[in-house]
């Protein structure tokens, strides 16, 4: 079942792999699969981008831009050998692909042995290099999506719209800049900052380590819970009616569980094979999915479960305006995908299965915090 009851403490075998948001320091750009947040994409597939009326806005109709892409490679089957998360889009690919060859880092200065099986190295040991014969798909001088539309003075700044094209020509200045750009050599910085930060979130590197238990034993959670309780002791008949209602018990083992780690911006959960499916930690009460809600694989038919969570703490990175009417907000973001990472085949695209794979479109469930916990969550700030 998808929903189930967060009345009792979770156990350690509920612990997960934690992400970070940090800034990226000088290795983190050569890296060709990395996981962050905000930015242009870093497409798994280089010659496949997705196309700006993949990510519509379901509200004013513009692109998106990327909040998150998160490498997740899993051995099975071995089409995911490479697999990335574009916040609910699936990309993935197979070890032998024409985009990425795999070098050995030599630690030990006597072992000059090349026939290795890279399965037997360790991870640290591996270092992951794009073909330098591929050049890859044009792509959104603006935001990175695939650039299917040229300045048509130009020829050399591509956009995915046109209303990436207004922005790189109002607030990106490409209108002074489009002729030099005609005859320039260097074509690398086609967009200016201006323009790519007036559409994209802030970069962000995202580092992992696994959650580890706190010191905090079940009784102590229990008198946290019980302090929490006393705070909303009814003064009255009709506030001992409505007492039941008046502590998000759910929204409290949210508020106890993050504190173990307080700066963790996302949950991953799929960590292991054939592990029993762990199930989110819920802001509220309220708004949990529940079967019916998340729907089947579209491709394979499969139920869909639990893979990632992406917590309220990441819209501190953002620079979300929270004085704006209608800003960015959540309590959770929970990601549901296929568990058998079923492979998908584009018919109109040519070559190996590497280059026939399309994005796989996954579930997202947005839980926003209840009115209770949004009530608590002020009194733990105030104290």
């Amino acid at each position: 079942m998808v929903e189930s009851s967060t009345d009792e403490h979770r156990s350690p075998s509920d612990l997960v792999q934690l992400g970070f948001a940090e800034r990226p320091d000088e290795w983190f750009f050569n890296d060709v699969f990395p996981s962050k947040i905000g930015g242009k994409p870093v497409w798994l597939n280089p010659d496949n981008p997705l196309k700006a009326e993949e990510v519509l806005c379901g509200e004013c109709g513009k692109p998106m831009p990327l909040l998150l892409q998160l490498y997740t490679p899993e051995d099975k089957p071995k089409e995911a050998f490479h697999r990335m998360l574009f916040k609910v889009y699936r990309s993935q690919m197979p070890e032998n692909n024409p985009y990425y060859t795999a070098e050995r880092i030599e630690t030990d200065p006597e072992d000059n042995s090349s026939d290795v099986d890279i399965l037997e190295i360790a991870e640290d040991e591996i270092r992951w290099e794009r073909n330098p014969n591929v050049s890859g798909a044009t792509l959104c001088v603006v935001c990175g999506l695939h650039g299917s539309k040229a300045c048509s003075r130009c020829k050399v700044a591509h956009y995915c719209s046109r209303e990436h094209q207004i922005v790189d020509w109002t607030v990106g200045e490409h209108r002074q800049r489009c002729k030099t750009l005609e005859t320039s050599v260097d074509k690398s910085l086609v967009a200016t900052s201006k323009a790519i930060s007036k559409v994209l979130f802030p970069l962000s590197e995202i580092l992992s380590e696994p959650e580890e238990a706190s010191n905090s034993t079940d009784k102590e959670y229990e008198k946290y819970l019980s302090r929490a309780e006393m705070s909303h002791e009814p003064n009255s008949h009709e506030d001992l009616e409505d007492s039941e209602s008046t502590v998000d018990k759910t929204f409290l083992e949210f508020q106890h569980r993050v504190a173990w780690y307080p700066q963790q911006v996302l949950r991953y959960a799929r960590t292991e094979y054939d592990r029993t499916e762990t199930q989110p930690l819920y802001v509220s009460d309220q708004d949990k999915p529940t079967d019916q809600d998340i729907s089947t694989c579209t491709n394979c038919g499969t139920a869909r479960q639990f893979e990632l969570q992406i917590l309220p703490q990441l819209l501190n990175h953002l620079g979300v305006d929270h004085s704006i009417p209608g800003a960015l907000d959540w309590g959770s973001l929970f990601i549901y995908s296929c568990p058998d990472n079923c492979v998908g085949e584009d018919p109109s695209s040519e070559g190996d299965i590497a280059t026939r794979q399309p994005y796989l479109a996954e579930t997202l469930w947005r839980q926003n915090f209840s009115s209770d916990g949004m009530e608590q969550k002020l009194l733990s700030h105030r104290k």
